[in-house]
């Protein structure tokens, strides 16, 4: 039973270790969350967006990179679902997960010095479940995006 809760301590430990140095690794590559916000004028995409039970955006500084137009952001995104909006400079994806549904949005800003990228989530829970499920997994949410998003700035 102590090695049990010993092997699970250790586990939970080397996570929480893992989490720092992916948040602390994004903080180093210049990525930083900033006010949420999305500029494309479906109106059914703002309304989700501003009817989400939680919102979050984060922003990359991009470097040298092959993210010149909204195609080569949606080749890289990392988080892709349905395609439900596009501009010259933003691409809208739309996915679900058990008990809930969210929007990602990636909008390039080539005009902002440096040049930028910023990703916005918004999530809605559609069942109690929904709720508990992402309460558990925001943590990981919170860290893993600024930390892919670095990533995905640098590519």
């Amino acid at each position: 039973m102590y090695l049990v809760i010993g092997i699970l301590g250790t586990i939970l430990a080397i996570s929480l270790l893992l989490i720092l140095a992916l948040r602390f690794i994004a903080m180093l590559r210049g990525t930083h969350q900033v006010e949420p916000s999305i500029s494309l004028e479906n109106k059914g995409i703002k309304k989700r967006f501003y009817e989400a039970d939680y919102v979050d955006s984060y922003r990359a500084q991009l470097r040298e990179s092959n993210l010149q137009n909204i195609e080569a952001v949606a080749q890289y995104a990392f988080q892709k679902g349905q395609e439900v909006g596009r501009s010259k400079s933003e691409i809208v994806f739309q996915e679900g997960a058990p008990g809930l549904g969210f929007i990602v949005a990636y909008k390039l800003e080539p005009e902002r010095q440096p040049k930028t990228i910023t990703m916005t989530t918004a999530v809605s829970f559609n069942e109690p479940k929904g709720n508990i499920y992402f309460r558990l997994i925001c943590p990981i949410h919170c860290t893993l995006l600024p930390f892919l998003l670095s990533r995905m700035a640098r590519a």
